[in-house]
């Protein structure tokens, strides 16, 4: 989980930040588009791995004690 929020995180922030913001969008430096795509996404993929971590085994629990049914 920590791992594939660190590689969006990496993936976002180079392709967005400091490539397609500068050099094929031509935006200056520090703008809402290059904040947007930097440490926010860091941080909401944080936060899905840990709602996904507290959300899957009630979910798992439930699906089998469907299928037993």
């Amino acid at each position: 989980m920590t791992v594939g929020a660190i590689v969006k995180f990496l993936v976002l922030y180079l392709g967005v930040v400091q490539i397609a913001a500068p050099y094929i969008l031509g935006l200056p430096e520090g703008n809402m588009l290059s904040i947007m795509f930097s440490y926010p996404q860091l941080i909401t993929a944080s936060i899905g791995g840990v709602c996904a971590m507290v959300l899957l085994p009630p979910l798992k629990k439930a699906l089998n004690y469907r299928r037993e049914d």
